[in-house]
């Protein structure tokens, strides 16, 4: 045991030996259109570094250097809508010797406390405000509906994707029509019903939006401050942290079903990240060819491992076969979300 936070009952709500540590955010940023950004890190020297946009996807635009003798990211002036990067601390920096309040687990695999650091707290879960139905036909031309939700937060968030047993769940879009309303597109579907359309039934999905919390809950009051007065910490809401992940698998740049081990049967979790493109496939119908185009969506096994699958989305007749592709490499967190 290197670290645990108790509350006024006795009960453990913040333990580093058990927390999920595959990763530190070191923060979550808020960038107008128009403006370049440039962050530093001292004390992360030798730690791998990850900056990701709103969706979860690494960001485009983004350099991480050494130069100073510790990471520097830094980004170009980007015209268009107001958007948000967090920057992740994969591994465990150089601790010698260590400024401030540095926790790592016993076995000292990683860090979970660290100067600079910042803990990402359940703001909420986001409301569905429309939903868009299952159109068209699977085995003619037609395409599988989705949700519309939207969540409003002062500071920048992360949306995790709840992954559940017995449905494919999918994060197509995020965006942020003004600097405190964000939107997304998902989909939850079953895995074993469809309707009249041929697709899979829909089900309403759920975002679990975390960002850092603007001052402590107490009394008692355990928490840490950055050096601009920011709350870097508060231990004392350590039930509804996201310290890092669970793993971080990597979806192949190829088509079908991989799983992933995470091991974690007994709790809700989700994932942080894109689900890793799409692929189009064609069989012949009469003189036409039937199309379909596979995108992936999670879902996760009576175990509690994480699952990739291939789910039709989208269908339509085509004079001859087409075989365009886009897949890329995705990385993603596997979350762990006790008492929500």
């Amino acid at each position: 045991m290197t670290f645990r936070c108790r509350d006024l009952s006795g009960n453990i709500i913040f333990d580093a030996d058990t927390m999920p540590t595959a990763g530190v955010c070191l923060g979550a940023f808020d960038i107008p259109a128009g403006v370049a950004f440039s962050q530093t890190f001292p004390g992360y020297t030798g730690s791998t570094i990850r900056v990701l946009d709103a969706r979860g996807s690494t960001a485009w635009g983004y350099t991480v250097d050494n130069d100073l003798g510790y990471p520097r990211v830094t980004s170009p002036a980007v015209a268009g809508d107001r958007y948000s990067v967090t920057v992740w601390a994969m591994t465990k920096p150089s601790l010698t010797p260590p400024t401030g309040i540095v926790v790592t687990r016993a076995d000292q695999t990683s860090i979970v406390l660290a100067p600079g650091g910042t803990g990402l707290y359940y703001l909420g879960s986001a409301s569905v405000v429309s939903t868009t139905a299952n159109s068209g036909l699977l085995t003619g031309s037609g395409s599988m509906g989705y949700h519309t939700l939207e969540f409003t937060s002062s500071v920048p968030i992360i949306p995790v994707l709840e992954v559940l047993q017995g449905y494919h769940t999918q994060l197509i879009e995020v965006t942020r029509p003004t600097s405190t309303l964000y939107r997304f597109k998902a989909r939850r579907c079953d895995q074993s019903s469809s309707d009249a359309t041929g697709f899979a039934t829909l089900l309403a999905p759920r975002i679990l939006c975390y960002g850092r919390r603007t001052s402590p809950i107490g009394p008692p009051f355990c928490y840490v401050k950055r050096e601009n007065g920011e709350l870097a910490w508060d231990l004392m809401a350590g039930q509804n942290v996201l310290l890092g992940a669970l793993a971080t698998p990597t979806i192949a740049a190829s088509a079908g079903s991989q799983s992933f081990a995470v091991g974690n049967a007994s709790e809700t979790y989700g994932v942080i990240g894109p689900n890793g493109g799409f692929r189009r496939t064609g069989t012949v119908s009469g003189a036409t060819w039937r199309m379909r185009e596979l995108e992936r969506m999670f879902n996760r096994s009576s175990d509690g491992n994480l699952v990739s699958n291939e789910i039709a989305t989208f269908s339509y007749l085509a004079d001859s076969n087409e075989t365009s592709s886009l897949q890329y490499v995705a990385p993603l967190f596997v979350t762990r979300h006790t008492g929500i």
